[in-house]
């Protein structure tokens, strides 16, 4: 043989680090997008940011289909980490249309 001698420790220890890495990494993530979406104005922009994504519907071209796939995976995020407040966060969507609804029609719901 050439000298190659792998220390099968050495490579366990590694192997080991790197998984307490990415798990520290996921809590992190975890933890900072249930702070965000504590808060109504982070609830209101992940509601923004996935009506950008347009995650729920077809993709039209190569770029919508990039756009899907980030709203997809926030949206499978959320699910996952804490989908507690996604109710909140889409009955404060819909106050808020129902607000700008009613501005535009001079105090006037448009469904009466």
């Amino acid at each position: 043989m050439d000298g190659y001698d792998p220390d099968l420790r050495t490579l366990e220890e590694r192997k080991a680090q790197a998984q307490k890495t990415t798990k520290r990494e996921k809590l992190g993530w975890n933890s900072g997008l249930i702070w965000i979406m504590s808060d109504r104005r982070g609830r209101r922009f992940i509601s923004w940011l996935l009506d950008q994504t347009k995650f729920d519907k077809d993709a039209s071209s190569p770029t919508d289909e990039g756009k899907r796939r980030v709203g997809t995976l926030l949206w499978s995020r959320l699910r996952s980490v804490c989908p507690e407040f996604i109710p909140m966060m889409w009955e404060e969507t819909r106050d808020r249309s129902d607000h700008r609804r009613s501005d535009r029609n001079g105090g006037r719901d448009s469904r009466e």
